[in-house]
């Protein structure tokens, strides 16, 4: 559980690979036209190893959760969950047997980030705070931007992240700054023929 966009799907994801497990990923936010018949169906096809409930949080009816979290239980070697608001969730869905192990993820490590920014490490004192979601974005908008548009747009981004997680640090809102930090050609490039190579690949419910 942790803040959004701090990396909890992407670090399901490689516990998953790491065990070697075929994984079914699904978000809750998508169960609302779905009935669990039609989920435990596709589940009884797919027999995945592994199942990651993402935003275990947003579910209208934490009753049909508790059935869910049942029915995958008698089936899958692994769950995972991924929460926002632990509070949310109802003391019955957190008893020990049915999920057992509780871990914050509220930012990543400083080599997890130096490695997301790749050749855009000059930009580490900037991003190394903000949600993870959010440094893939810059990585983008530093690699297909000139560094005119890249330096406007990054303070756009800079004032998005200070909405979501109350990032606070004036010098890194001056333009100046982040000039300073951007070394990027000055040539235009089309972002629609931008392809993101970590899209994620696991199996999802439509």
């Amino acid at each position: 559980y942790g803040p959004p966009g701090t990396g909890k799907s992407t670090v399901a994801r490689t516990v998953i690979e790491i065990m070697g497990l075929r994984s079914f990923r699904i978000r809750i936010g998508d169960l609302g036209g779905l009935d669990n018949g039609t989920l435990f169906e596709a589940i009884n096809i797919f027999e995945p190893d592994a199942i990651i409930l993402d935003d275990f949080d947003r579910a209208l009816s934490q009753e049909s959760l508790l059935e869910t979290l049942e029915f995958f239980q008698q089936r899958i070697k692994l769950i995972i969950t991924t929460v926002n608001n632990l509070e949310r969730l109802d003391k019955a869905l957190l008893r020990p047997g049915r999920i057992d192990i509780i871990e914050l993820v509220d930012k990543m490590d400083t080599e997890v980030v130096k490695y997301v920014l790749g050749e855009f490490n000059d930009g580490f004192e900037l991003v190394k705070n903000w949600p993870i979601a959010y440094i893939n974005e810059y990585v983008k908008r530093r690699r297909f931007m000139s560094t005119e548009d890249a330096v406007a747009s990054i303070k756009e981004l800079t004032l998005r992240v200070n909405d979501v997680t109350h990032y606070d640090d004036d010098a890194h809102n001056d333009v100046n700054t982040m000039l300073n930090q951007i070394d990027a050609p000055d040539t235009e490039t089309d972002l629609s023929k931008y392809t993101d190579d970590d899209a994620d690949d696991d199996v999802k419910v439509e």
